[in-house]
């Protein structure tokens, strides 16, 4: 991905410094915007797999198999959220990994916010993208164990009701995206720091 901007931007008579200024804005706001993808996709396909199994096997069906099935997928989004308050240095009120609830909700975590407000923002952000950045990281692991490993037939079978219920709670509600963007002014420069910094010193041009 590197090369290919560094390519792209050297077209154009960017170098130098100039060059890796570019390259690492241009990385940080497609890694800004990837994250809401992501997030807004697979809550759109969550409701979609809702809303298809309730018409096909009716809704307490459709309910149990999207949520109380894969329900480890639903422990691992609030235990991402709590451990993203934790780092961040918010405050850690209450963690509900699962419950059941006649408003559709699964889980919750209860948090305050700390420190001035620049930090605070960008807690939130970080907070709220959580289960984004943890899912990704945990599919990667036991995507590449599944295939590049041989296992029995009943530890491969468990390990993709694990993707499959991790990829099911990957999701950020319209909620989440806003407190995510509203971080942004302080969290993309942190990004872009990051990205100019892991170029500079870890790529060869």
């Amino acid at each position: 991905m590197i090369t290919f901007w560094n390519d792209i931007f050297t077209k154009v008579g960017l170098s130098g410094v100039c060059l890796d200024l570019a390259v690492s804005a241009t990385l940080s706001f497609i890694l800004v915007i990837l994250v809401i993808l992501i997030g807004h996709l697979i809550d759109k396909l969550e409701q979609c797999q809702l809303r298809i199994l309730s018409d096909t096997v009716g809704a307490k069906i459709a309910y149990f198999i999207c949520n109380r099935l894969t329900f480890i997928g639903t422990i691992i989004h609030e235990l991402s959220h709590a451990l993203f308050v934790i780092l961040t240095g918010a405050i850690l009120r209450k963690v509900c990994l699962l419950q059941i609830s006649s408003d559709g909700t699964l889980g919750h975590v209860e948090f305050a916010l700390y420190g001035p407000k620049w930090k605070q923002c960008c807690q939130l952000s970080i907070i709220s993208c959580a289960p984004v950045f943890v899912g990704l990281l945990l599919e990667y692991i036991l995507i590449r164990t599944v295939l590049f490993h041989e296992l029995g037939f009943g530890v491969e079978l468990f390990l993709w009701y694990l993707i499959i219920s991790i990829l099911d709670h990957m999701s950020m509600s319209n909620v989440d995206i806003k407190n995510y963007l509203k971080g942004m002014i302080i969290v993309y420069p942190m990004i872009f720091i990051f990205t100019l910094f892991f170029q500079y010193f870890f790529i060869v041009n």
